[in-house]
């Protein structure tokens, strides 16, 4: 195997891995909100990872990074904000 493809391989493993975590975290009987921390950070973790290697923003200039990173809280906040009323009304039983 040449040497341009083993980060690749590391990061495809690494990713492997966290998927079986999220998996194995799922299927226990964990409590809720220790269970829903570990899903985030995995998928966290995974966002980074796919971002740093496949995307290539690791030979990006840093405030690409930050830019990215801002858009996406930014936006996740936006859509949350409009989402969680919603599923709030549906486990009180309207809609």
């Amino acid at each position: 195997m040449q040497d341009i493809y083993k980060p690749l391989w590391r990061t495809w493993a690494i990713l492997l891995s966290l998927t079986a975590v999220m998996v194995l975290v799922d299927v226990m009987e964990l409590p809720r909100q220790l269970m829903v921390l570990v899903l985030l950070g995995a998928m966290a973790a995974k966002v980074f990872l796919i971002g740093f290697e496949f995307m290539d923003l690791k030979r990006e200039k840093w405030i690409v990074g930050v830019v990215v990173t801002f858009s996406i809280l930014f936006f996740g906040a936006f859509l949350f904000a409009f989402i969680v009323p919603d599923g709030f009304a549906v486990l009180a039983g309207g809609r």
